[in-house]
């Protein structure tokens, strides 16, 4: 696994983003015009053109035509086209747009997260019907998968003893029965516990993926 990886990382760079990796495919199909993503804000950064010393630029727009956001993509996008399968996300045109905006002496966020339509009519984020149905899904997936993983780490880890008849049973009340299977300390709050902070670290990995 660590040497395909490796291979993969060394080699192929970003091919892997825009011909294997099946995540922008994915977002092509759940993205809407109310979607927020990284977007370049054309009607603030039009009509381009270089910036000159003492030139009037009341005809142009923010944008300098400088390509440093295309220099720093990691897949050799130019953000200014519009959203592209090739896009991760890494915000690195971001960062690096702001950092010209702040030398020319114009606001940030000429590219920044938004949607189209923030772009075109000027308006926030909303929760629209999408993006609430998006959401009621994501929380029931997790809700599974934390259901599964509890289960899991019960059926191995959790402390089971053995009663007077043979069977496992959580608890070792009654009298010192010996342990049958699993860690001692670990119980079922304990599980539940180990659980949560897991959930908690999938989804704090799947926000900032």
């Amino acid at each position: 696994f660590t040497t395909v990886f490796f291979f993969v990382y060394l080699w192929m760079r970003e091919q892997v983003c825009t011909v294997v990796c099946p995540y922008g495919r994915m977002q092509g199909v759940l993205l809407d015009r109310d979607s927020v993503i990284v977007a370049y804000d054309y009607k603030r950064g039009e009509t381009r053109g270089k910036i000159h010393k003492g030139e009037d630029r009341s005809n142009l727009g923010d944008c300098i035509d400088c390509h440093q956001c295309v220099a720093v993509c990691p897949t050799g996008i130019d953000i200014r086209n519009g959203t592209q399968l090739e896009c991760v996300n890494c915000t690195a045109c971001i960062d690096e747009c702001d950092t010209v905006m702040d030398g020319i002496g114009q606001p940030k966020g000429l590219i920044r997260f938004v949607s189209e339509n923030g772009i075109k009519n000027g308006t926030r984020f909303e929760w629209t019907r999408r993006v609430k149905a998006y959401t009621v899904l994501l929380i029931l997936i997790f809700g599974v998968f934390g259901s599964i993983m509890d289960s899991v780490l019960g059926a191995i880890f959790q402390a089971k003893y053995l009663d007077e008849t043979g069977k496992l049973v959580d608890s070792s009340a009654g009298g010192r029965r010996a342990l049958g299977k699993g860690i001692e300390w670990v119980t079922n709050d304990v599980v539940n516990a180990i659980t949560g902070v897991l959930m908690l670290l999938v989804a704090v990995m799947y926000l900032c993926w």
